[in-house]
């Protein structure tokens, strides 16, 4: 009845009307069954595999019942990955750059960054370990003022790590 009254009330109770509104709920229910799935993603699919999942976990099935459609998001690939990882370098890069850092990288580092993909997060455990590693590196570098305006730092693997070479 909400629903078709474009009205629901939020988790303390108050009504909220929402005439013309789409909800879209994101979930990782289903992640791992998604990126280990070798058949299509069917009805039989959502049926067998995704419905028994969302309702082991939201537990509820008049809140299922409102759901509409199920939309799958992929496992992104490792070429995609490394794309990933090369546009969070981009953006050290700019700023860096501002701070007139030259800043530059090679293939093994994104490979190996790109390697940090965990499938329950997405994109963010990319960006993560782009931040964890690089930036957090580079801002230490910095106070231990071992890079400053003029430096240039080149990120590379070596011995299966990766390292900062200061120019």
């Amino acid at each position: 009845k909400q629903w078709y009254q474009r009205r629901v009330r939020d988790g303390k109770g108050v009504t909220v009307s929402c005439p013309g509104a789409t909800f879209v709920m994101t979930t990782n229910v289903g992640a791992d069954q998604i990126a280990h799935n070798t058949g299509p993603l069917d009805e039989d699919f959502k049926k067998f595999i995704m419905y028994p999942l969302l309702k082991g976990a939201f537990r509820r099935n008049e809140f299922l019942g409102r759901i509409n459609e199920i939309v799958y998001f992929l496992p992104f690939s490792r070429e995609q990955c490394k794309e990933l990882v090369t546009r969070e370098l981009e953006r050290i890069k700019d700023y860096a750059t501002k701070l007139n850092i030259s800043f530059s990288w090679d293939d093994s580092a994104v490979v190996m960054l790109s390697q940090a993909l965990d499938t329950n997060y997405g994109a963010r455990s990319l960006k993560n370990e782009v931040s964890r590693r690089v930036v957090d590196k580079l801002a230490d570098m910095s106070l231990e003022n071992k890079i400053s305006a003029g430096s240039g730092v080149v990120l590379t693997v070596r011995d299966d790590a990766l390292t900062f070479d200061v120019r």
